[in-house]
């Protein structure tokens, strides 16, 4: 992915780091994890990207591969839910939820599909939380993490999301599942290695 050098384009500067989240398929339930529901989600090779340098003022600027040419510039001061809408909400969300007291410069590149039901977004604010986070010295384990882009993904943007999709971008490891209990918040990997038996599991962007 090309986040950093799209960061170094845009801006005329190295960024201070990059970080990353991958997509998710979800093996089976479906629509309970904003029920208290168990979920069984893995996470994808595929993964968003994010080159970020931390600002001396309070200025937040961002960048997509999507389309270069439309840039967020905002203040971290008018922050506020329902203040932004489309690509730019989700990558204001992250330092919303965190409370970061300064700004950032943000360069997004992503191989995960857009609107393909594989979280994108959580994949987005995941990466961005796990930036901004270290850029500001903030010690986030990892549900933490995915508990702070749930709430940027809830409440700032407003997309009704039940946490999987935020707790396996995480916690996913290759070869296995996320046993995600959505009521308790416990969390256990299953073995996935279909590959072991003569078998393929294959997704499809239909």
């Amino acid at each position: 992915m090309h986040a950093s050098s799209l960061f170094t384009a845009a801006f005329d500067i190295d960024p201070d780091g990059t970080w990353s989240a991958p997509g998710r398929v979800n093996l089976i339930g479906e629509h309970t994890d904003y029920n208290d529901g168990l979920v069984l989600p893995f996470a994808i090779e595929l993964r968003t990207q994010v080159a970020l340098r931390r600002r001396s003022d309070r200025q937040l600027r961002a960048v997509s591969s999507v389309d270069p040419t439309d840039r967020l510039e905002a203040s971290i001061d008018d922050l506020t839910p329902g203040a932004l809408t489309g690509w730019q909400a989700y990558v204001a969300s992250a330092a919303w939820a965190l409370g970061v007291d300064t700004g950032f410069d943000i360069a997004v590149d992503s191989d995960v599909p857009l609107g393909a039901g594989l979280s994108s977004s959580a994949a987005l604010i995941c990466a961005l939380t796990l930036g901004h986070a270290e850029l500001v010295g903030m010690d986030l384990t990892a549900m933490s993490t995915a508990d702070h882009a749930r709430r940027a993904e809830n409440d700032f943007v407003g997309a009704p999301t039940g946490g999987m999709d935020q707790v396996v971008a995480m916690l996913g490891t290759t070869g296995h599942a996320v046993l995600f209990d959505t009521r308790s918040g416990s969390t256990r990997l299953v073995p996935l290695q279909p590959g072991a038996s003569g078998l393929e599991l294959v997704v499809v962007d239909t």
